[in-house]
């Protein structure tokens, strides 16, 4: 699994981002440039933590690790 997702990164290197299906409803968005990930992290909008969030929240509280 592990070199399959190596793989799937190299081969996208050039378009900055591709998308892993994990089960019929849960994605995950991959970015494989430094380049994507700057123009992600730099956006206002999309920046929405994923529902995995809120399982750790409770225990883990509203500080810095979870912000």
């Amino acid at each position: 699994m592990y070199s399959l997702l190596l793989s799937l990164c190299e081969q996208y290197r050039k378009e900055g981002a591709f998308r892993l299906w994990v089960g019929p409803l849960h994605s995950i968005f991959i970015l494989t440039n430094a380049e994507s990930v700057e123009r992600l992290l730099s956006s206002p909008v999309n920046l929405d933590k994923g529902h995995e969030y809120r399982f750790l929240a409770p225990w883990l509280g509203d500080g810095l690790l979870l912000a």
